[in-house]
């Protein structure tokens, strides 16, 4: 497969019962294919149709990108913590591959827990978001902490206590 676009990985066999075979990959625009060709009698043949089939899934299909590695999806709540609050991102780029074209209705689902208690550590499974197409689960990623949260000291919680009740540092001093 020698100059085939996107073109990036290959093995082949031959065996006088199973005849040439070729497991094929390619890649383009984000969307990774793998063709399987088994038991080709004619010489080359395997090579032929793996091109064949590669051709046959960048024609017809595409990758859909959804989200990114690392985007921020929501906020969690931290309690007894230094801060108050952590982002939430996903572990993973989120995507899917469908027909060129399609005209398909994704939606999205998040669960989080309510809040979580310090210390956290940086990517801590949270909750999961799920893709649907058409109402159907798709995929589902998992939503992680992006960053760590130490537990908060005394000093921490009587600030926080203060802010509750309507007392600034000021007030507090008086």
């Amino acid at each position: 497969l020698k100059g085939y676009a996107g073109g990036d990985g290959l093995k082949t066999g031959y065996t006088e019962e199973g005849g040439r075979s070729i497991v094929a990959t390619a890649q383009r625009e984000g969307m990774r294919l793998i063709a399987v060709i088994l038991s080709v009698e004619e010489r080359n043949g395997h090579f032929t149709e793996a091109m064949n089939l590669l051709n046959y899934g960048f024609n017809n299909f595409q990758y859909y990108p959804l989200y990114s590695e690392q985007q921020i999806i929501d906020q969690i709540d931290i309690s007894k913590g230094q801060q108050d609050s952590v982002d939430v991102v996903l572990d993973r780029a989120v995507g899917y591959t469908g027909t060129k074209n399609e005209t398909a209705e994704i939606s999205t689902q998040i669960e989080l827990l309510p809040s979580i208690e310090a210390p956290v550590e940086q990517g801590t499974v949270v909750g999961s978001l799920s893709i649907l197409k058409n109402g159907e689960t798709l995929l589902q990623a998992e939503l992680i902490t992006a960053e760590a949260v130490e537990k908060g000291g005394l000093l921490r919680t009587w600030q926080k206590l203060l802010g509750i009740m309507g007392l600034s540092k000021t007030n507090a001093s008086s």
